[in-house]
């Protein structure tokens, strides 16, 4: 079986855009495309510890045509040169199978890589990713920032906690390698 870590993309490995004082969005063109330097040796780091390392991230704004399938492109190539992904998935429609907080996504990638899943994580920056990570059954890290939001009732408050709150995705890999080493000497988790 195989561990993984489960990558969101915006405000994880790539900077939000702050539309209004209040609202950050996902870049809508390349010119506002900024990969967060740390990330890039976050990626590696997880994938020097063993791990396959997945982006699985919503793309709406491509289907609600605030974006053009070019930007959305040449956003994805810059990914792929930056890093080194096993795989990269966008979910774009909202009533997808896919589309976060559902799970497709990680279910398909689970499925293809034979993936343990009680041995994987969930890194993200907002309460979807708290509740696929949950359901899914990954242990989930959150990156803080300004776009977590609240979660719904419908997903029951305290019921979708995420396990860790870290400042940025290379943190959140750091903390992995320290839950990775307490497994291995069979000390207490860091919970």
């Amino acid at each position: 079986m195989v561990k993984a870590i489960f990558f969101d993309r915006d405000g994880v490995l790539n900077d939000l855009v702050r539309r209004t004082p209040s609202t950050f969005t996902a870049p809508w063109r390349i010119e506002e495309f900024n990969i967060i330097e740390s990330s890039i040796q976050a990626v590696k780091n997880a994938s020097a510890m063993g791990f396959a390392t997945f982006v699985v991230s919503n793309q709406p704004d491509l289907h609600d045509n605030l974006m053009t399938w070019r930007d959305e492109q040449a956003m994805l190539e810059c990914m792929k040169l930056h890093f080194s992904f096993t795989e990269i998935l966008y979910a774009y429609i909202r009533t997808g199978i896919d589309y976060k907080p559902k799970t497709g996504m990680v279910d398909y990638l689970c499925a293809k890589y034979s993936v343990d899943r009680t041995q994987s994580y969930m890194i993200g920056d907002r309460w979807k990713d708290v509740v696929c990570g949950k359901r899914s059954q990954l242990t989930t890290l959150i990156v803080k920032t300004d776009g977590y939001g609240v979660v719904p009732d419908k997903y029951t408050p305290g019921k979708y906690v995420p396990d860790y709150w870290v400042e940025s995705a290379y943190e959140a890999v750091e903390l992995i390698k320290q839950l990775e080493s307490e497994k291995q000497n069979g000390n207490q988790d860091l919970r």
